[in-house]
């Protein structure tokens, strides 16, 4: 029988500990990856919300990129609602987050303080759409 010629590591605890969890930690972002492609909550991946913001905020933007927002055009995919399109103006647009910076019925509020990629003014504005929503059903 012949010997194993495999090289032979001498490696402490921590360092075996160490190989493993960073191998495990890349096989799972690999399967992330793969898992992510092509859906909606792909660029949580890459750009995901900070967790040090208040949890309204980290709310509100998470629900916004992963597309659970509970706007029409998401309650029409899950079969909630009849139609996906914008139930406060007559666009015929299906109501998502992209159709909250050009929808009619925001136009007079006062959202537009902060850069619209800031985290604090896409959740003043998805909280602002969700109010409307409550006020008109």
């Amino acid at each position: 029988m012949q010997p194993s010629t495999a090289p032979y590591f001498d490696l402490s605890y921590d360092q075996a500990y160490s190989t493993i969890v960073r191998s495990a930690r890349k096989f799972i972002r690999k399967a992330q990856e793969i898992d992510a492609k092509g859906k909606i909550w792909e660029s949580l991946l890459h750009d995901p919300v900070p967790m040090e913001l208040p949890r309204l905020i980290f709310t509100a933007n998470f629900r916004i990129l992963n597309g659970h927002d509970y706007l029409q055009g998401h309650l029409h995919r899950i079969g909630v609602k009849e139609n996906p399109n914008c139930p406060l103006c007559s666009t015929g647009e299906i109501m998502n987050f992209r159709h909250l910076t050009v929808c009619a019925t925001l136009a007079n509020t006062n959202l537009n303080i902060l850069p619209p990629d800031n985290y604090y003014s896409k959740a003043s504005l998805y909280s602002a759409i969700r109010r409307e929503m409550v006020n008109t059903t």
